[in-house]
Order: C-alpha cells, then structure tokens, then sequence
C-alpha cells in the first residue's frame, strides 16, 4: 500500500521535472556568465584613465603590471529569432586601452539592455600604488561602434577565460 502511494504521489513530480527539462533544451537563451583576466605590463605606465563604473584597487607594493578581472553577463528573457549564449555573447564584449607616452586609457564595449533583459559587463583593475589614477563618466559602446566612436588608436585587451557558468 505504501508503495502505491509512493509511486502515484511522485509520478507528477516526474512529469513536472521532465516537462521543465524538455522546456529547458528548447529555450533559445542559455542565461549565463563568464569571467575573464587579463594582465598588462606597468613599467612606463604613470597615469591611467578608467570608466567610473569600473571597481578600481591599489595592488601591493613592487607590482608591476596592471591587472583586470572581467565579468561579462547575459541576462535575456525574451524570444530571439538565434539561439543566444553567454557562451557566443562574451565575444562582442570587452575592454580596450589607448595607449599614449606614460598614459593609458581603458573603456568597455558591448553592453546592451532592452526590456526584456540584455548583457553586462563589470571590470575590476589593480593597479600598482605609484600610478595616477584617473576616473572618468563614460558610457559603454557597442562593440562594431568603437572604432569610429572614440578617437584615435584603440586595441582590444587580450583574456584568458577563467569560469563559465549557466545562471
């Protein structure tokens, strides 16, 4: 008897887990996020300028390169016409340096939101104690925009993927 109620009390939950998993591989979003590090050398570097949304720290004393740790997001909710992933989303985002003498300016690329949810990126740099920082208001470009949206020379700044999950 026991058993009985057992096995017709977990049948719908079954259901329900298989329905959600079915749901789940036809979805055309796979919601996720990555992180990516990048290191750059400081020997001749005095001044840096960063975006103000940017979470800016003093690395330890005698460090001589210039650290960043890149989260980049996809948070969509809505019906696209392609599939989307963090996975095919990341590459349109990033962050580019001009460089010039002794300075170098930083910027992000490829955040877009709309009502239905869009992606995201965050950037923390260290930076050793005896360069100058600058902050600065700026917004984020689309990533086939920032060539021709900023002057002068911009590069894009080289990651290594560290973690990649689906949220």
């Amino acid at each position: 008897m026991a058993s009985r109620i057992v096995i017709l009390f977990c049948l719908p939950l079954l259901f329900v887990a298989g329905c959600a998993l079915v749901l789940d591989s036809l979805s055309t979003v796979k919601n996720g996020e990555q992180v990516e590090v990048a290191e750059l050398s400081a020997e001749s570097i005095e001044r840096i300028v960063v975006p103000a949304s940017w979470k800016v720290r003093k690395s330890a004393t005698g460090s001589e390169s210039i650290s960043l740790s890149i989260t980049k997001r996809l948070e969509y909710f809505g019906f696209p016409s392609e599939q989307m992933s963090i996975k095919t989303s990341a590459p349109s985002m990033g962050v580019i340096i001009q460089r010039s003498d002794r300075e170098v300016s930083f910027r992000h690329f490829g955040g877009f939101s709309t009502i239905e949810g869009g992606t995201s990126i965050e950037v923390e740099i260290a930076v050793p104690s005896r360069i100058e920082i600058e902050v600065v208001e700026c917004d984020s470009v689309r990533r086939h925009e920032f060539p021709e949206k900023l002057e002068g020379d911009w590069t894009e700044v080289s990651t290594d993927i560290i973690r990649r999950e689906r949220l």
